[in-house]
């Protein structure tokens, strides 16, 4: 009896001096996993905020592709497309008669400017300093230049270029004209998509030239200045 008390004794000093005891089975008890927990509205919030930016990003997609194919339509139909409202547009317009050109400009602030036409000594690139000249005081927005050759009440070619508030008409002379009966000529000019132009610079809405015949027959382009007709605009 006496020895039993004695390791009861040496067992519990054991326990209290830190000491385990070999013949007591420890018992390991698991660690608990943290696991989210969300209440039925917060998952129903959830859902509703992930399917809005989901439709948000299928929307911008679509209005982008619409814009887009809206701007090609516009370019199509012949419209000016303003990308940027400060800035200055031109562009070509497709026209059915003959002899006849078009042009959409856009200002976005009123300025002076000069319409300019030579129908003889047409270079094939600069512009010369004399011309026939229209000057206008142009309002801000959109506005449309023609230009036709045609003949006047006496039988003679004449060039008329209009604009909003005016037009000029310069003559074109018989030996300058062969351009016109015969059709051989070339051309270039503002091109027929919606183009971006500084306040200053100098605008080619056209430049039409008389080809020139080779020993052969054949026409090519004539590198002096010739007939034809050139029509360009200046910022004033």
């Amino acid at each position: 009896m006496r020895l039993r008390m004695n390791l009861e004794s040496s067992g519990k000093r054991a326990i209290q001096n830190g000491m385990p005891d070999e013949n007591v089975t420890p018992t390991l008890t698991p660690a608990k996993r943290w696991r989210p927990r969300f209440s039925l509205g917060t998952l129903i919030l959830l859902s509703l905020t992930v399917s809005s930016i989901i439709l948000t990003m299928c929307a911008f997609r679509e209005t982008r592709v619409l814009r887009e194919e809206n701007r090609k339509l516009r370019e199509e139909t012949g419209a000016l497309v303003i990308a940027n409202p400060q800035a200055r547009y031109v562009r070509s317009v497709r026209t059915l008669e003959d002899k006849t050109w078009r042009w959409r400009v856009y200002l976005p602030a009123p300025g002076k400017y000069s319409l300019r036409c030579i129908t003889d000594g047409v270079p094939e690139s600069g512009f010369p300093a004399s011309s026939s000249t229209l000057t206008r005081e142009f309002a801000a927005g959109e506005f449309e230049i023609l230009a036709t050759v045609n003949r006047d009440k006496d039988g003679n070619w004449r060039a008329v270029v209009a604009c909003p508030g005016g037009s000029c008409s310069p003559g074109i002379n018989a030996s300058a004209a062969g351009w016109i009966t015969n059709g051989s000529h070339c051309s270039t000019g503002a091109p027929d998509t919606s183009t971006e132009f500084g306040p200053m610079e100098t605008v080619e809405l056209l430049r039409l030239r008389q080809m020139m015949k080779t020993a052969t027959g054949s026409d090519t382009s004539n590198p002096n200045p010739c007939p034809g007709l050139l029509i360009w605009m200046v910022g004033e």
